[in-house]
């Protein structure tokens, strides 16, 4: 798994093999901005997985931003379940999320983000160019923790049926634009545009 998760689940239940699409992911350094944000409604339980306790990241925010510290603690409905590294767990977990909340901000297109969209979930991202390139107009797009805040609860109480449809066409997306045929085309007509001198700057 390539960074971490949490994951916000409207059902108490240890299980991530829960066949119900209830759960809220988002990647490690999306997690101080979701715990802060208290983006975390009434009954639901969110699940945080990825990096060690241990590590800097979790240590500097847990004593910057207390309201981490429940969830480092199992104190609060916030559940930390560590790394994970097995991909039909990590699947599961992406599975059964209603929605994923995609944090990065860098330049590219970020492997979990493809996979979240591939998986079928509603994606909430920060908005950047790069996350809007990817996307488009099938997900929702967040710059404050107030913006997050908001469009978490809008989306707890929209219609269950059209956030599905919107998740469905995400993947769609991936299945027309990121699969390897594809990426492999695309490469083979820049290289073979620059061998004959025809791409950009060539005669």
């Amino acid at each position: 798994m390539r960074g971490a998760s949490s994951v916000t689940t409207r059902k108490h239940t240890e299980s991530i093999r829960n066949t119900s699409r209830t759960g809220l992911s988002c990647p490690t350094r999306s997690v101080t901005t979701f715990v802060s944000s208290g983006s975390n409604p009434s009954g639901t339980t969110s699940w945080s997985c990825g990096s060690s306790r241990r590590t800097a990241f979790w240590k500097s925010s847990a004593a910057t931003l207390p309201a981490m510290r429940p969830l480092l603690d199992g104190q609060s409905r916030a559940r930390y379940l560590g790394p994970i590294y097995q991909r039909e767990r990590v699947f599961a977990l992406r599975k059964n999320a209603f929605a994923y909340v995609h944090g990065h901000t860098v330049g590219g297109t970020n492997p979990s983000l493809l996979e979240a969209m591939a998986s079928a979930n509603f994606v909430v991202a920060k908005d950047v160019e790069f996350n809007r390139e990817v996307i488009g107009e099938l997900g929702r797009y967040f710059a404050t923790e107030e913006q997050l805040t908001r469009i978490v609860g809008e989306l707890e109480q929209a219609d269950p049926d059209s956030i599905d449809r919107l998740g469905r066409a995400a993947r769609a997306v991936i299945e027309e634009k990121f699969q390897w045929h594809h990426v492999i085309e695309a490469y083979a007509k820049v290289i073979g545009a620059a061998i004959s001198g025809k791409g950009e700057g060539g005669a």
